[in-house]
């Protein structure tokens, strides 16, 4: 063989040696692209993303899905700060997910009970809703079709319901609409003091957690009403004389309630109309409305019973057109017993709605 042969075959051999090098060279670089892309794209939580080295050097070819286009551009930056890559063929596709539905309730009252209808997320939320209604409610009858859709975001409207609920037991015609963030309620009332006085006490429960549209509607021929009976029918009383008259009225009868709760009884309905009678003719005078209870169970439930009882005489006189600047409502629990706690008969004594009137001219 000749020496301009040898030659030419080393010259060959070095040619492919070099070229061998210079693949696996770029081999390791694809391979160290690709382990670093991966990696980044872990640790950023873009776990539907993959990267697959090119043969042309540093570059990579994206595949995979992302939920909008700027985290599609925002994977490609990331990995050319991260890994130094000069090229990247951006093959990823853009989903747009269906947004969730957010929890929906619609709760109306009527002569047969409460019509429940919505959308919530597991059926737990919805027994949390009916025991919520049973509970507040007195055991009124209940009818829900309430749909069940796993895309539902959970909202727990049932901590609202529970709240909600005992501040507008006046309201006729109930229509409540329940979501996360609003609270709607529709519905009439006797006067403005009880459409003011319920604004006050949901916003005061729902606590800025969800805002409040109150749609509710005042009945102006019950307001009408009101004023002529108190026109007609009954004298202007000074301070002395409201007491005697409150009094009066309540030695003949007392508020009977649901054991264990807050609703009124049937019975005491003329009795009730009978006291916002007198205190509307009550005049400079301001009406402490205290409930007590008798030594029975726990004083701290004792003394939240109480305050219910007060708040729910308080909340009828103001449905009948007493102002609300004239009353209050308080709850002293078993601490101020007029009668022993040790006979049934001492306990049902004790078991007691008062009125307290104070002159505003003192």
């Amino acid at each position: 063989m000749s020496k301009k042969n040898l030659i030419f075959l080393g010259l060959l051999g070095l040619t492919v040696i070099f070229i061998l090098c210079a693949s696996m060279h770029w081999r390791a670089i694809e391979q160290d692209i690709a382990q670093c892309s991966n990696k980044i794209l872990t640790d950023a939580n873009y776990t539907s993303v993959t990267a697959d080295s090119h043969d042309r050097g540093r570059s990579i070819v994206l595949t995979g899905v992302v939920t909008s286009q700027v985290n599609k551009q925002a994977v490609a930056k990331l990995l050319q700060e991260q890994c130094h890559i000069t090229e990247i063929e951006n093959s990823i596709k853009v989903i747009v997910p269906k947004p969730d539905t957010p929890a929906n309730l619609n709760i109306q009252l009527n002569n047969s009970g409460y019509i429940i209808t919505g959308q919530l997320g597991n059926k737990n939320e919805i027994e949390g809703i009916i025991t919520a209604l049973h509970v507040a409610t007195d055991g009124k009858n209940i009818k829900q079709n309430i749909g069940i859709d796993k895309k539902v975001i959970p909202a727990n409207l049932a901590k609202y319901l529970k709240l909600i609920l005992p501040e507008i037991s006046q309201v006729d015609h109930l229509n409540l609409d329940l979501k996360p963030n609003i609270v709607k309620l529709k519905g009439n009332v006797a006067n403005q003091a009880i459409k003011f006085e319920i604004d006050k006490r949901v916003s005061e429960v729902l606590k800025n957690k969800a805002r409040l549209i109150n749609l509710l509607v005042v009945n102006q021929a019950q307001q009408e009403h009101n004023n002529e009976v108190d026109a007609t029918a009954h004298k202007p009383l000074n301070a002395i004389d409201c007491q005697q008259e409150l009094n009066s009225l309540l030695a003949q009868s007392m508020v009977h309630f649901n054991s264990g709760s807050a609703v009124i009884k049937d019975d005491s309905l003329n009795l009730l109309n009978q006291l916002s009678a007198t205190t509307r003719s009550c005049q400079n005078v301001q009406i402490e409305i205290i409930g007590h209870t008798d030594k029975t169970g726990n004083e701290a439930n004792n003394i939240l019973l109480s305050k219910a009882r007060a708040s729910a005489v308080a909340q009828h006189l103001l449905s009948t057109g007493v102002q609300i600047e004239k009353i209050s409502a308080n709850g002293v629990g078993s601490s101020q017993p007029i009668a022993s706690n040790e006979t049934a008969q001492g306990r049902s004594q004790n078991r007691r709605i008062e009125f307290r009137v104070h002159s505003q001219q003192e």
